[in-house]
């Protein structure tokens, strides 16, 4: 599950995750859109320079975060939330290497 506050921007990845995606602190990741369908996300993990590099969570428990206002208003406008949500991520890559975000799963987060 990617958890993101469109408020300060942080998008954080669960334990569950971070383990199913084989995620590690100091990996990067890159965030791209449909061109076409707007409301479509995609998560690669990439080496490209312009990644958000990971870190590990505040708390340890294998949570792995990054913060980009930009890209977690992005994601909030383009499916019509706003504050702080959870998604979905598929498991499954396109042909194309990106794990897509399922983006209708989106729900508010509770405090």
């Amino acid at each position: 599950m990617l958890s993101i506050s469109q408020r300060v921007g942080l998008m954080t990845f669960n334990r569950k995750a971070a383990a199913k995606l084989n995620l590690k602190p100091g990996d990067k990741v890159v965030f791209l859109q449909d061109e076409e369908n707007k409301t479509d996300w995609y998560l690669k993990v990439s080496d490209d320079s312009d990644g958000f590099k990971l870190r590990r969570g505040s708390n340890s428990t294998g949570l792995l975060n990054f913060s980009c206002k930009k890209i977690a208003s992005e994601i909030a406008d383009s499916i019509g939330v706003s504050g702080s949500f959870r998604c979905l991520i598929s498991t499954e890559k396109t042909e194309e290497g990106n794990y897509p975000i399922i983006t209708r799963s989106a729900m508010p987060k509770p405090y």
